[in-house]
């Protein structure tokens, strides 16, 4: 009966860990996730660590979805923060057009700020490529950066050509 009680402890804390809303009707700052395995660790202190494996599909706030082979998900002392991995992680916001590739990406969702090494991103048609694209999930915003060796490369696509008047 003990075991009972700690497993509905664990699974309301997981609910409490990032507003998690599996109904269709998500609401501001909420996220869904789901996987084919989960694994949730308390750290103490109301602090948790859960880990999702096996397709794993993030939505948060009805617009952005995340897609990974494995993802750990921590909330230590209210600061939240998502950390995808897999052979082609997925970023993808149709309102706003945008589409992010890359192989790993950390995701605050405090900040609402997703971080992705050498990744490629789309939006709009535009293409941007980096060793570290930020993109802020509430504006819409990307900051590229690169390097000597690998320099940010942007591909502006579908530039209105009008013919110059003479």
């Amino acid at each position: 009966m003990q075991n009972f009680f700690k497993f509905i402890f664990v699974t309301l804390s997981l609910g409490m860990l990032l507003s998690v809303n599996v109904y269709a009707n998500q609401t501001a700052n909420s996220v869904s996730i789901k996987s084919n395995n989960q694994e949730l660790e308390q750290l103490g202190d109301g602090n948790l660590k859960s880990i999702f494996t096996g397709k794993v599909v993030i939505v948060y706030n009805k617009d952005t979805t995340i897609n990974a082979d494995r993802v750990v998900v921590t909330s230590i002392n209210g600061k939240k923060v998502i950390v995808a991995t897999g052979s082609n992680v997925t970023v993808v916001n149709q309102e706003r057009q945008f589409r992010l590739v890359c192989k790993e990406l950390t995701f605050d969702v405090n900040a609402n700020l997703i971080t992705a090494t050498n990744g490629s991103a789309t939006l709009q048609g535009n293409n941007i490529t980096g060793n570290v694209l930020v993109y802020n999930t509430k504006t819409g915003n990307i900051n590229a950066t690169g390097n000597s060796s690998n320099q940010v490369r942007t591909v502006i696509n579908n530039i209105n050509t009008s013919p110059v008047s003479k």
